[in-house]
C-alpha cells in the first residue's frame, strides 16, 4: 500500500499547501493526511483529499489499494483520464471526483465495482457514452454526471433492473443535455425534472410506474427546495444522505438547515409575531418530505394526503403574507 500511495503522490504535481508532506517513509502510511486504514488491519479503506488545491493526474497504482471503499478527490485540479485500474477496486463504494478536469471516457472497468453506492463525477471534461447495462451496479444510489460532455444513451429497461432491487437512483445530467428517455410516458409520471436533477422514480415489476416511487421523488424534490442542497452534494457520502440530514435537524433545528435565501425571504414576508407560525409551516413541509421518502414504500404518504397537507400550509402562509401587507398599510 505504501508504494501505491507514493506512486499516487508522484503524479500530484501541484500541492500549494504542502499537505502531502506527511506522505513519506518516516511515518506509517495509515497516519498520512487523507489516508484512513481499517480498524482491524493496516489496509487503506479511504482516500480523501478533497478541496486541497491539488493538481496532476490520478496514478493507475490506485488499483493496488484493493481494500479502498471511498475515493474523494473532489474540488481539485486533477487532469487526464480516470485510470482503468479503478475497476480492480472490488470493494469501492464511493467514487467522488467532481469539480476537476478529468477527461476521456468512463473506464469500462468501473462496471466491475459491484459494491459501488455513489459515483459523483460532475463538472469535469468527460465524454463518450454512458454504460447502457447498469445491472452490475445493483447497489448504486447516486450517479451524478452533470456538467460533462456525455452522450445520454441510458435505457429505461436497464434502469428498471435497478429499480426492481428497491434502489432510489438519482441521475443528474448537464443542464440542456437531458437524455431522450426523460420524456414521461403517457401511462404515468415516472420522472420528476428540474434543470439540474433527473430523478428516475420507482418502477413496479410491470410496465406501470409505482405511485410510491412518485411520492418518493416528490419528497426528495421538496426537501431539496427548502434546505437548498442536492442529494448529490459532496457532503452526502458514506452513511449520510439528504433525508437523514433533514431528519437529524427536524423539528427543533429546521432553521439551521433551511436555505439561507429562503429564510431571509421568510423574515421579509412576515411580521415578527408570525415568524413562529411560518417556522412551523417549514416544520410541516419537511415532515411531508421526510414521510414521502420513507425507506419502505408502504410507509410513504399517499399523494392525496400530501396535496391536502400542502394546501393547508399554503393557506397559512398566504395569511402570514396578508398580515404583513396590512401591517405595512397601518404604518403608512
Amino acid at each position: 500500500a505504501q508504494q501505491a500511495l507514493l506512486a499516487i503522490k508522484d503524479l500530484i504535481l501541484e500541492d500549494p499547501s504542502n499537505v502531502l508532506r506527511t506522505w513519506n517513509k518516516s511515518a506509517h502510511f495509515c497516519e498520512w493526511q487523507g489516508v484512513t486504514c481499517g480498524p482491524w488491519h493496516q489496509r487503506v479503506i479511504s482516500l480523501k483529499l478533497a478541496s486541497l488545491g491539488l493538481g496532476g493526474s490520478l496514478s493507475p497504482q490506485v488499483g493496488r489499494l484493493t481494500f479502498l471503499r471511498t475515493i474523494n478527490l473532489s474540488n481539485n485540479s486533477f487532469r487526464g483520464q480516470i485510470p482503468q485500474e479503478i475497476g480492480q477496486l472490488f470493494q469501492l463504494q464511493h467514487l467522488v471526483l467532481s469539480n476537476n478536469f478529468f477527461e476521456g471516457e468512463l473506464p469500462i472497468s468501473l462496471a466491475q465495482c459491484t459494491e459501488i453506492r455513489s459515483i459523483r463525477l460532475s463538472h469535469n471534461r468527460l465524454r463518450g457514452n454512458i454504460p447502457t447495462d447498469l445491472s452490475s451496479w445493483s447497489k448504486l444510489r447516486v450517479l451524478d454526471l452533470s456538467a460533462n460532455h456525455f452522450n445520454w444513451t441510458i435505457q429505461v429497461l436497464e434502469t428498471r433492473q435497478l429499480r426492481e432491487r428497491n434502489n432510489e437512483l438519482t441521475f443528474s445530467p448537464a443542464e440542456g443535455n437531458t437524455p431522450p428517455e426523460a420524456q414521461a410516458p403517457s401511462s404515468g409520471f415516472p420522472y420528476i425534472m428540474t434543470p439540474w436533477l433527473f430523478l428516475i422514480a420507482e418502477y413496479g415489476m410491470g410496465a406501470q410506474a409505482s405511485t410510491h416511487g412518485d411520492v418518493y421523488s416528490f419528497g426528495i424534490l421538496l426537501i431539496e427546495m427548502f434546505v437548498g442542497k442536492r442529494p448529490t452534494d459532496v457532503m452526502f457520502t458514506d452513511n449520510l444522505n439528504i433525508q437523514q440530514f433533514t431528519k437529524m435537524a427536524h423539528p427543533d433545528r429546521v432553521l439551521d438547515i433551511m436555505d439561507s435565501q429562503l429564510r431571509l425571504e421568510m423574515e421579509r414576508l412576515c411580521v415578527q409575531c408570525d415568524f413562529c407560525k411560518m417556522t412551523e409551516c417549514m416544520v410541516w413541509i419537511l415532515q411531508i418530505g421526510i414521510t414521502c421518502t420513507a425507506e419502505q414504500p408502504r410507509e410513504r404518504m399517499d399523494i392525496s394526503a400530501v396535496l391536502k397537507g400542502l394546501h393547508i400550509i399554503r393557506n397559512v402562509l398566504l395569511e402570514c403574507m396578508r398580515k404583513k401587507e396590512r401591517y405595512g398599510e397601518e404604518r403608512m
